[in-house]
């Protein structure tokens, strides 16, 4: 199943988008072009920067290959039911 076209994710996903990062400051999005900029944004929202880039890819506002280096990896440790 791919997740875009799965109901759930695109509530999620609408949830996130306003929740994370208010509608509000939707207008400064497309004006955070250099990693301090996304940096400074995310820290006066009180949110990771990891979670502006990705909205930021999200809407098309940059590619998918720029400031990963802001992400964070998780990885899941597995159920040891």
């Amino acid at each position: 199943m791919e997740y875009a076209d799965d109901e759930r994710e695109r509530q999620a996903n609408r949830f996130a988008a306003n929740a994370l990062i208010p509608a509000g400051h939707q207008g400064e999005l497309r004006r955070l072009t250099q990693y301090g900029l996304v940096e400074a944004f995310a820290a006066r929202l009180g949110i990771a920067p990891g979670i502006v880039v990705g909205r930021l890819q999200r809407e098309g506002i940059i590619k998918y290959n720029q400031f990963n280096g802001l992400k964070q990896k998780l990885e899941w440790a597995e159920d040891e039911r």
